[in-house]
């Protein structure tokens, strides 16, 4: 089960650490003691309070510093401040509107789209944010007491639900407490890219979501809108592990998402791996579609992104409407674009 993923991976001392965590977070306390253990199993436990207890919105840290006394474990806690009552209302409009939304026999895959998509719509990356907390993370900067309290938030669900910003972690907190509540089980997955410039070592969190038995990843982080191309990306929507590798080295335990067939691409008949097929399928789309959103994914071996990106462009301008014009981009085999009125017309 998702939900309580990481807490079932415990042994029975670890669960007992993560037991007297998550009391101590929840009642506020300035600190807890654990009696009887090492202090890896007490990070571990710690991780694991953090990543199934996204609720606890006063408290980002994914990392404590537990120092030991004899045969005791002490952690100290130390709280941002947050608006609860504010929080609480503000989710619960987000809650009414996913629900609007969605119909009374709304499936696993309804549900879990359409969070994704509002998400996707209304909340804004603070990338300013992440890479200033990687740098004093580098730097070891005493700095980093000050800049967690000024921007604790965009760690949490806080801030994106408050704020409407934040970063990957506040992000896929959000939608797992979310999924949660309509129903779907999910849970949030530490992750690193490859395609970082440092060694960060964890620099990203996505979510694992399980739909008709199928275990499969989501993150929202990577589908929100940007300006330059104003679509909702389902490139990491529903898909398996061996598609998020392409971007991201996930743990091993998470190996077993490997269900296609809930995918959005595969779902809508929007994989190709004949170039063929997906010639016929851009010109037919692009004739009928005005201005129109277009999505593919090349999941062939002939053409690099470059070319898939040239080839996307070629067909689509070819068959615009004249005063049109297509924007896109392509990654990992993923085309997202958009065609719009030319503003010199």
């Amino acid at each position: 089960m998702l939900n309580n993923f990481y807490y079932d991976n415990l042994n029975s001392q670890e669960q007992y650490a993560y037991n007297i965590i998550r009391s101590s977070l929840l009642g506020s306390a300035p600190e807890c003691v654990i009696r009887d253990i090492e202090p890896n199993s007490v990070n571990k436990a710690w991780k694991a309070v953090v990543l199934e207890n996204p609720e606890i919105i006063y408290y980002p840290g994914l990392f404590c510093v537990p120092y030991q006394r004899g045969n005791a474990i002490t952690i100290r806690l130390e709280y941002y401040p947050v608006d609860q009552d504010k929080f609480n209302r503000l989710l619960d409009s987000l809650l009414e509107k996913i629900n609007r939304t969605l119909s009374n026999s709304a499936s696993d895959y309804a549900v879990c789209k359409t969070i994704y998509d509002i998400l996707a719509t209304t909340i804004t990356y603070k990338y300013n944010v992440l890479n200033e907390y990687f740098k004093l993370s580098r730097e070891n900067s005493s700095q980093m007491i000050s800049f967690m309290e000024k921007n604790s938030s965009a760690f949490t669900p806080y801030g994106a639900v408050v704020e409407a910003k934040g970063v990957c972690q506040g992000i896929s907190k959000l939608y797992k407490i979310l999924c949660n509540r309509f129903g779907v089980e999910c849970a949030c997955v530490e992750a690193k890219s490859k395609n970082s410039d440092n060694n960060d070592g964890v620099n990203h969190m996505l979510n694992a979501v399980e739909i008709n038995g199928a275990k499969v990843f989501v993150d929202v982080s990577g589908g929100l809108v940007k300006k330059d191309i104003p679509v909702v990306n389902y490139d990491f929507f529903l898909c398996p592990a061996r598609i998020i590798k392409k971007e991201y080295s996930i743990p091993e335990e998470f190996e077993e998402c490997r269900d296609e067939s809930v995918n959005y691409y595969v779902r809508n008949g929007l994989r190709f791996t004949r170039v063929e097929d997906l010639r016929r399928y851009l010109s037919a789309y692009t004739i009928s579609s005005g201005n129109g959103e277009i999505r593919i994914h090349y999941d062939g071996k002939l053409l690099t992104d470059n070319e898939l990106q040239d080839l996307f462009l070629y067909i689509t301008n070819s068959h615009c409407e004249e005063g049109k014009y297509v924007r896109v981009i392509a990654r990992n085999g993923f085309c997202t674009g958009k065609i719009f009125d030319d503003p010199e017309d």
